[in-house]
C-alpha cells in the first residue's frame, strides 16, 4: 500500500485556525485533555509561545495539502526542578485517520 508522505515541521502561530478546527472535532476532542470550544486566539498564543523554542513546548505538525492534520507536542512540566519531566500530547484530524 502506497501512502503519500506528510511533511512534518514545527507548529507556528499561523496554524491556529487549523488547530482550532482539529481540536473541535468530537472524535478528536473526546481523547484529549483540553478545554472545550478553544478559540483561534488561544491557539495562536499557545503556538506563538512554542515558536520561541527555548523553554516552551516542542510542538510538531503533519501537513496535508497545506493544512495541519496531526500534531504531537512535548510540554515541559516546569522550567526549574522538574525540567526533566514533560507531558506528551498528540492528535490526528478525523479526515487523516
Amino acid at each position: 500500500m502506497n501512502h503519500p508522505s506528510l511533511p512534518i515541521r514545527r507548529a507556528r502561530a499561523a496554524d491556529a485556525e487549523d488547530f482550532r478546527q482539529m481540536m473541535a472535532e468530537p472524535e478528536v476532542f473526546a481523547n484529549l485533555m483540553q478545554l472545550p470550544m478553544p478559540s483561534v486566539e488561544m491557539w495562536r498564543k499557545r503556538l506563538a509561545d512554542g515558536e520561541e523554542g527555548q523553554d516552551g513546548p516542542l510542538h510538531l505538525v503533519a501537513e496535508r495539502d497545506g493544512r495541519v492534520v496531526g500534531s504531537a507536542g512535548l510540554h515541559p512540566a516546569s522550567p526549574l526542578r522538574r525540567r526533566h519531566c514533560a507531558a506528551l500530547g498528540r492528535s490526528v484530524a478525523l479526515q487523516a485517520r
